[in-house]
């Protein structure tokens, strides 16, 4: 931020004084400076053999594309979440940069939701540039999807309203006019999409949080009680997470392991999530998760 206040003050700062006001090496402003120019219209003033912004305009607004802010706005999202102290941080550091697009849309419109998984994002798609596209002008498209599960194909309208990345995919969360209610779809199981010149209008009310408060992932089904307890040899694990759910409860058990009571959507996400840790846990209820699992494992050893 001492870079960025020399240039805002019309300072021309040279790698030599970079490196006084920062107490770094040279090499070591020579690298802000390119990491600073990667992201920032600045440029090398030679006359006054320092740096300067490329328009004085830009001290006081960064224009950016919406696809831009919406992974800064994905980004501003995940940490409110689940670094509070680095959220803080991150939302002075915008506060200064001053971000926003020339369409006036704002973090607060945020399209993407991430996970902490390893994010990949082919802006080159079709499909999710006309995705995101119609997200932010709040477009319905006309789609052909082929469901992941059924393997049946479908001619269907959704008014799509957030992208979210999970385990290496991504889904948009969305109104469809075929089912008369909100579904995911996996971008992959999109054959065909075209944008339709139909404006939605998305709930003032809306809010992908609430709509997730007891999803294990994303996936939405009737609430479920669910107890596990987690052997010694992985307690640890556990205990090293604040929280595996937004809806839980902990007891030490007198043998080292845990019990976690659990209230989510569904036994289908939290069930693939549990596999992760066999063979030590054991379900304790429901009783239908339990069966579930059994005969999936039963069914696995004949393999072996």
């Amino acid at each position: 931020m001492k870079i960025l206040s020399m240039l805002e003050k019309d300072q021309y700062p040279s790698r030599n004084d970079i490196a006084n006001e920062c107490e770094v090496s040279l090499r070591t402003a020579q690298r802000y400076m390119q990491i600073l120019t990667s992201i920032l219209p600045i440029q090398y003033n030679r006359k006054k053999r320092g740096y300067e912004f490329e328009n004085k305009l830009t001290k006081k607004t960064l224009f950016l594309e919406n696809k831009e802010i919406a992974v800064i706005a994905a980004v501003f999202s995940t940490l409110k979440k689940r670094e509070p102290l680095l959220y803080e941080l991150f939302a002075n550091l915008i506060k200064k940069l001053n971000l926003q697009t020339k369409d006036e849309t704002t973090l607060e419109k945020t399209c993407i939701c991430l996970t902490p998984d390893e994010v990949s994002i082919n802006y080159e798609s079709k499909v999710f540039k006309l995705v995101m596209e119609a997200i932010t002008n709040q477009k319905t498209l006309r789609i052909i999807y082929k469901s992941i599960e059924t393997g049946n194909i479908t001619e269907r309208e959704i008014d799509p309203y957030e992208l979210y990345f999970l385990d290496g995919e991504w889904f948009v969360y969305s109104y469809c006019h075929l089912r008369n209610g909100y579904r995911w779809f996996a971008l992959d199981g999109i054959r065909e999409l075209e944008m339709t010149e139909k404006k939605f209008i998305k709930p003032k009310d809306f809010s992908m949080d609430k709509k997730l408060e007891k999803s294990f992932y994303i996936f939405q089904a009737d609430p479920v009680t669910i107890k596990v307890r987690f052997l010694p040899e992985i307690a640890h694990k556990i205990r090293r997470k604040k929280k595996l759910h937004k809806i839980e409860h902990r007891e030490e058990l007198p043998d080292g392991s845990i019990l976690v009571t659990f209230e989510v959507a569904g036994l289908k996400e939290i069930k693939r999530w549990l596999y992760t840790f066999i063979p030590h846990f054991e379900v304790i209820e429901p009783d239908e998760l339990r069966e579930m699992i059994r005969r999936e494992l039963e069914k696995e050893l004949t393999k072996f």
